[in-house]
């Protein structure tokens, strides 16, 4: 069971990203897809120094969520 916490709380927002970002790669043209590209470089980064810095205690997925949709809110605007 704590593997899958584990998982879930630290591997599957990288995952998830990966597959947004390959769908919005093949939707997205020009300054979008720019926009997005460097968007996607930055929360990639994030979301793997979180697995490399692990130290076996678990993240607080929503407040991570709630970080993430205001970087994006930043970002977008």
């Amino acid at each position: 069971m704590v593997a899958l916490d584990h998982y879930l709380d630290k591997y599957q927002p990288a995952r998830l990203q990966r597959m947004i970002t390959t769908h919005m790669d093949a939707c997205l043209m020009g300054d979008a897809r720019v926009a997005h590209t460097h968007y996607n470089d930055e929360i990639t980064q994030y979301y793997y120094k979180l697995i490399l810095a692990d130290d076996d205690e678990k993240l607080k997925i929503h407040e991570l969520i709630a970080i993430l949709h205001k970087d994006a809110r930043v970002e977008v605007d």
